[in-house]
Order: structure tokens, then C-alpha cells, then sequence
């Protein structure tokens, strides 16, 4: 339903009946139309219920400041491990489903590689030719000893043990990189298992038998909710009010009612490129088990600044421009608002300082305050 203002000035040049006659065409709008006289605007209860629109007091604003973010929960990195391959291999066999919980080390799966028996190979044979070596060596250290052979016979075998030491130590690395000996225990040449790094829940299975995996793939990811971290973003205009160690309250939608208590753990020491924020972290303990990572959530930061003397902090929404000023829109009563012109100091991103145009004590439209607005300007 259109809105509609009407605007009577008291000005010689207009006549009463003039007056008169506009009053009679404003009795035939809808009884929810607004009605702005001498910068006063009012609303029916059924419009403002629609709008949404809450006020509150302004008080004599402290040191204390209370905003709110909106987050989500993830996992601690610590506790959080994304299982994968280093090489190409086709999965043999796989061992857990999503939901199961599974301990450090535990065999996920199982991967056959062609790779990996070369590599193997490699190993076994230089440890052979390590083995020779250092019998050649020790024979030649013998020899010299009882003057049997030269100086120069003893150094070339000792150079050759070097070698073929550092061969053999560089097979036995590329196979520990995959947890792998060079005998493996089951008799299985070029098999690979997959094990859990830490202990947790598997929440991601992306591998079936017989498919094959490469290195930048995926199949497993394995979790502990116990502890989970509430992540928000704070803007620029917001830094100020929320430092490390920040008390926090959060709520998720899941679980009306509920509060979790926390502190500000971690700040990035940097804005993202693209959020143009900083990243908050908050640590959660999450033992019953009543969280879940992806959710969202809103998290409420009390935070403790320098107030300059004499002003008064409302939140950003609640001043809006209009016709070139900055205005609130403060309640006489019930419905009926005055179109207040404010001078804005400092703002925060989610609080704006006043210089001037309020006073402790005085109800404003803190929720909404854009509606009306924007119902106004379209006059």
C-alpha cells in the first residue's frame, strides 16, 4: 500500500480553507499512511509491526560497548586432517565409512603402485651394495694396518662406503615419506596403507575400491569435534572494538536459548585481499557434542574503549541521511517520531559517536530506522 505524507505549514499566504481541504483529501488514504508535520512523522501500529521497527533509550553511554558479528563454526586446524596419497596407486581396499570413529595410525585404506616396488628396489639394492662396501672397507683398513696394501687403496674404499651409504639413505627416505620399509611386513611389494594422523570421526570418504588416486586428490578427511573454533570477520571500521582476549557470548539459531561463553583467542595480523577484514577467532569446548562445524552463527563482543566526554554512542543504523543532514528518529510516543538532526563524530563501523543532537535518556529507533527512511524519501 502506498504511503503518503502530509505537510501543512502555517504560512499567511494560505487560507484555512485551503487547509481544510487537504485535510479532507488525507482522510480518504489508508489509515496506514504516515504523516509528517513540523518534522514530526507518524505511523499506524499495524505499519510499524510490518517495518519491523524497535527502539531503545540512549543511555549515558560508559566505556562499554557491546556489536555483534556474524560467524561460523569450523574445526580446529589441530584437529582436522585431510588423508591422501603421495603418489599414483589404485585403492585396494578401504576399510571405514563416514560417521566411524577411528584412532592415530589406524589403516584407512589400502593403495597398490607400480611406483612403489621401484622404489622399494632401489632400496634393497643399494643397502646390498652398502653391505659390500663396507666389507671392502674394513678389509682394505685391515690390510693397511699389516702394510698390505697402500693408503691411497683404503681411502678409495672408504670413498666408495660414503657413497653407497648416502644411496642407500636417500632409497630408505622416499620410502619413509610414505610409511613404508623396503621389506614390507605383509611380503607385498609396491602396497601402501593409508592411516589416520590423528584421532577423530571420519566426515569425508570420496574413494571407492578400484578407483585410482593421485597426489592432489582427497579420499579422506578425518575430524575431532571435541574443540571447534567460531570464526568472524571484523572491518575495518570495527578494529578498534575487538582486541585479543575480548569476552564473547555466541548463539546459534539450532540451539535457541543457548549462549556459549568464550574469549577472543586469535587475531590475523592482516585484512584479507578481498574481505578487506580481519579474521577472529574464538576457541570453543565442544565435548557434549551440541555444535557442529558449518553452522551459523552471531557472536556478540563486549568491548572496553576510551569514551571522548560528553557523547553518546548509538548504533550506525540508527542515524540515517536525510535531505542532506544526518538524522534519528526519536519517539515522542508510541508511533509518533520527531526526524532528529544529529552531528556524527567518530563512527565504528556498527557505532556511531554523537557530538550533538541527543541526550541521555531519550528513546530513538535503533531497528528500522532505514524503513523509515526510505518510506519518507519516496514522498
Amino acid at each position: 500500500m502506498k504511503s503518503h505524507i502530509l505537510v501543512c505549514l502555517a504560512l499567511a499566504s494560505v487560507t484555512s480553507a485551503g487547509c481544510k481541504k487537504s485535510a479532507e483529501g488525507s482522510a480518504q488514504e489508508s489509515a496506514a499512511a504516515p504523516t509528517l508535520t513540523e518534522r514530526l512523522v507518524k505511523f499506524d501500529t499495524p505499519t510499524l509491526e510490518r517495518l519491523g521497527v524497535r527502539t531503545e533509550i540512549v543511555g549515558d553511554t560508559n566505556a562499554r560497548l557491546t556489536v555483534e558479528f556474524p560467524g561460523t563454526l569450523e574445526y580446529a586446524p589441530e584437529l582436522y586432517a585431510e588423508v591422501g596419497t603421495l603418489f599414483e596407486g589404485r585403492l585396494t581396499s578401504a576399510n571405514v565409512k563416514v560417521g566411524d570413529r577411528v584412532r592415530k595410525g589406524q589403516v584407512l585404506a589400502t593403495i597398490a603402485a607400480p611406483s612403489l616396488v621401484n622404489a622399494q628396489a632401489d632400496a634393497i639394492s643399494t643397502r646390498a651394495a652398502a653391505e659390500v662396501a663396507r666389507e671392502q672397507s674394513r678389509r682394505e683398513n685391515k690390510l693397511l694396518a699389516e702394510q698390505l696394501t697402500t693408503a691411497r687403496e683404503a681411502e678409495v674404499a672408504r670413498e666408495a662406503l660414503v657413497r653407497a651409504e648416502a644411496d642407500f639413505n636417500a632409497a630408505n627416505a622416499k620410502l619413509a615419506l610414505v610409511g613404508i620399509g623396503a621389506t614390507p611386513a605383509t611380503g607385498s611389494y609396491g602396497v601402501a596403507d593409508l592411516r589416520s594422523p590423528i584421532d577423530g570421526v571420519v566426515v569425508k570418504r570420496e574413494a571407492v575400491v578400484g578407483a585410482h588416486l593421485t597426489p592432489n586428490e582427497t579420499p579422506f578427511i578425518v575430524a575431532n569435534g571435541s574443540r571447534l573454533v567460531a570464526a568472524f570477520d571484523i572491518f575495518e571500521g570495527d578494529l578498534e572494538l575487538v582486541k585479543e582476549g575480548a569476552s564473547v557470548e555466541l548463539r546459534v539459531d539450532a540451539l535457541p536459548g543457548r549462549v556459549f561463553i568464550g574469549t577472543v583467542a586469535r587475531l590475523e595480523p592482516q585484512l584479507g585481499a578481498e574481505t578487506r577484514a580481519v579474521r577472529a577467532r574464538v576457541d570453543l569446548d565442544n565435548k557434549e557434542a551440541l555444535l557442529k562445524p558449518g553452522l551459523f552463527l552471531r557472536v556478540t563482543v563486549t568491548s572496553a574503549i576510551d569514551r571522548k566526554e560528553g557523547r553518546l554512542r548509538v548504533p550506525a543504523s540508527a542515524v540515517q541521511p536525510l535531505g542532506g543532514e544526518e538524522v534519528v528518529f526519536l519517539e515522542r510516543s508510541p508511533g509518533v517520531y520527531e526526524v532528529r538532526p544529529v552531528v556524527v563524530g567518530h563512527r565504528y563501523g556498527q557505532i556511531a559517536e554523537l557530538m550533538s543532537g541527543l541526550n541521555g535518556g531519550e528513546r530513538i529507533v535503533v531497528h528500522g530506522a532505514f524503513i523509515l527512511r526510505s518510506e519518507l524519501s519516496r514522498q
